[in-house]
């Protein structure tokens, strides 16, 4: 698997040379995100918003894509200009696998989708953003990676999950 695919087909980019990546730090279930789907809220399964009018289809089905991302993965409007969002890896894979944003597959500083034993990469249990302990602004404590505990990047995260919307 060269390292353009594998990383968004959920697979390690890590050469495999290499001693093996720890594990990232799993969000206790049912995510936010498996949440907003059994209550039946549309949300965006590139981006994590709730927040969108127009709702477009995506490799999930009807309505999985913000009007924004939706248009990028059709290649209509200004997004006929640039490339296509490329979603292919995820055209076999069913709506209800899908339990959080393509986006937060990845750390939003360093952009690697995989942990290193020093380094967990944790998902926001609130947002569709996911950090490496260092690469955290603040950084995250070893204490944080609780695996039995909700974990929040910034304090708006927490409000956006008491009221069930991403924004």
């Amino acid at each position: 698997v060269d390292s353009d695919t594998a990383s968004l087909s959920g697979e390690s980019c890590v050469d495999s040379s290499d001693p093996a990546p720890a594990m990232v730090r799993e969000s206790l279930r049912p995510t936010i995100f498996e949440e907003l789907s059994h209550n039946g809220v549309d949300w965006c399964r590139y981006c994590g918003t709730t927040e969108g009018i127009n709702w477009r289809p995506g490799p999930w089905g009807k309505r999985t894509l913000c009007n924004k991302h939706g248009c990028d993965y059709k290649g209509y409007g200004f997004a006929s200009k640039m490339p296509r969002l490329n979603l292919k890896n995820f055209a076999d894979e069913m709506l209800e696998e899908r339990i959080r944003p393509v986006l937060q597959t990845f750390c939003q500083m360093c952009q690697q989708d995989f942990s290193e034993c020093d380094n967990v990469l944790i998902h926001c249990d609130g947002c569709h953003r996911a950090y490496h302990q260092d690469c955290h602004p603040e950084g995250i404590a070893d204490g944080d990676i609780r695996f039995d505990a909700r974990w929040y990047c910034e304090p708006s995260c927490r409000d956006n999950a008491r009221k069930r919307r991403i924004v």
